[in-house]
């Protein structure tokens, strides 16, 4: 964790103190009092001394970013992952981004092996369909040096789990053939990989430079996660099985049409059928089919079942997080009935919507804490033990530093420890200059890796949209929010290396 200092600086303060023993205790907490910039700190302190993978469920997307921000400034970097949403309703044209594909696949991988330490999603999210954990590790693509496997079995692999054929590789998702040499961009990397055959052993591997295509290092061995979550091509698992039952609820649904909808429904049937039938066969994965995933599924899973080590839930406002998924089921639910009747989708597609109640029996046995500002915020979450917190927003300088300077005079009088966050080195240096020419004696410090001592002001590196005071603590941490003016969230993008 980054800034264990402020961890060791609340564990002996008796509210929190409360909320660890009881972690122990009981399976379920009810945490409430505090907001924002306090609620994350608290957050990101339950994972340094549970010492277990968080999932942190919010009710929106906006605010789920916003977790995902704050809790980043106390995680080493790239440590706090967001599970983003994928549309469940099927679309006759499927625009789902590559790189929305790309980030779930990604942490689907870092669950299944134990490498995520907190992420960060909305009920939403949570509520599409998963293959099971094992089908979805079938479709990695593990290759070694000295490998022998022909090249069009190779190809023929990549595009069964999604991988697209073009002329030159330029983003993650694609391969290029030519000659004996094969380039591949992983779905998940940052650079492609190039493979050179001899005959049909593989003899080198190369990262490179995509705009350069000048090699970069020389590796051993390379792991292709797939670019979808499901594959339905041909020869894959249940296949046949799932093929038969499309079939087979296809007939039902046309031989129970009244003689006034077969022209068009039945028509829609038709079309709908003839579709999907030749995609499924051509071999050719596209995102729209992975709607029919319960056709080829028994049971239901989610996220939670590609947990290897049981993570520690954290339910954000768990009201808001059941009022907008009985919302979002009760709109869905409705959408699905029209596009059955139109003939657009088969009955058993519903069935990749998973329901709030089933996701909350997935975490029933799980340890667990809701996060609300008001005690009723729990509702809806099997809260056992309820624990108060106390916390207070802070003042809005506005970037009125005289202001910030007597507030600062202050916190100390009353024996605060004050953090100062700012977002950059020199507004950092510039503020410490600033306070002591006011006889306040700031340190500045890359990372608070020991407890802060009574009335020191310490200035540190971070971005967090908003800070807290914690009373009960006293603890105070100031964000570049309230000293100039709060900033735009701002949604984070992958990146991909140029070289």
């Amino acid at each position: 964790m980054r800034h264990p200092g402020l961890f060791e600086f609340i564990k002996n303060e008796d509210q929190f103190k409360d909320i660890i023993s009881k972690t122990d205790i009981y399976p379920s907490l009810g945490i409430y009092g505090a907001d924002r910039g306090q609620k994350h700190f608290l957050m990101s302190a339950l994972s340094f001394f549970t010492c277990s993978p968080l999932l942190v469920i919010t009710s929106k997307e906006e605010k789920a970013r916003a977790v995902l921000q704050d809790m980043s400034v106390f995680f080493p970097p790239n440590r706090v992952d967001y599970f983003p949403v994928r549309e469940i309703v099927p679309m006759e044209t499927y625009a789902q981004s590559r790189e929305v594909v790309s980030q779930r696949v990604e942490i689907m991988d870092k669950i299944l092996h134990g490498k995520a330490q907190c992420v960060v999603t909305t009920i939403e999210a949570l509520s599409r369909m998963l293959p099971a954990p094992e089908e979805f590790k079938k479709l990695y693509v593990t290759l070694k040096k000295g490998q022998e496997i022909s090249r069009e079995d190779l190809i023929s692999r990549l595009i069964r789990v999604g991988y697209e054929r073009v002329e030159v590789v330029e983003i993650p998702g694609q391969m290029a053939v030519r000659g004996g040499i094969m380039d591949v961009f992983g779905i998940t990397a940052s650079q492609p990989v190039r493979i050179e055959f001899f005959g049909d052993e593989i003899d080198t591997f190369r990262i490179f430079n995509p705009n350069t295509q000048r090699s970069l290092e020389s590796i051993d061995e390379v792991t292709l996660l797939p670019a979808v979550e499901f594959s339905l091509a041909p020869g894959e698992p249940g296949w046949a099985e799932g093929k038969a039952l499309i079939e087979k609820e296809w007939t039902l649904a046309f031989k129970d049409l009244d003689e006034s909808r077969v022209q068009t429904v039945g028509q829609n049937l038709r079309d709908k059928y003839d579709q999907v039938l030749k995609e499924m066969e051509s071999g050719i994965v596209s995102y729209h089919l992975e709607q029919y995933l319960p056709y080829f599924v028994k049971g239901k899973y989610t996220l939670l079942n590609y947990y290897r080590r049981e993570p520690f839930i954290i339910v954000d406002e768990p009201l808001h997080v059941r009022e907008e998924a009985e919302s979002r089921e009760e709109e869905l639910k409705e959408v699905f009935r029209e596009l059955l009747e139109q003939g657009k989708i088969l009955p058993r597609q519903e069935e990749i919507l998973v329901e709030y109640d089933l996701i909350r029996e997935e975490a029933a046995e799980r340890k667990k804490a809701g996060f609300s500002l008001l005690p009723g915020g729990s509702r809806g979450f099997t809260a056992v033990a309820p624990v108060s917190v106390s916390g207070r927003d802070l003042p809005q300088f506005q970037g009125k530093f005289p202001m910030f300077v007597a507030q600062v005079k202050d916190w100390q009088r009353q024996k605060y420890s004050v953090i100062i966050m700012t977002s950059s080195k020199d507004r950092g240096l510039r503020l410490k200059e600033g306070l002591w020419d006011n006889k306040i004696e700031a340190v500045v410090l890359p990372e608070i890796l020991s407890a802060p001592v009574e009335g020191q002001v310490i200035i540190t590196y971070g971005k967090p949209l908003s800070g807290f005071e914690f009373p009960a603590a006293k603890l105070v941490l100031v964000s570049d929010s309230e000293l100039f003016g709060r900033s735009k969230l701002r949604r984070p993008r992958k990146q991909y290396d140029q070289g």
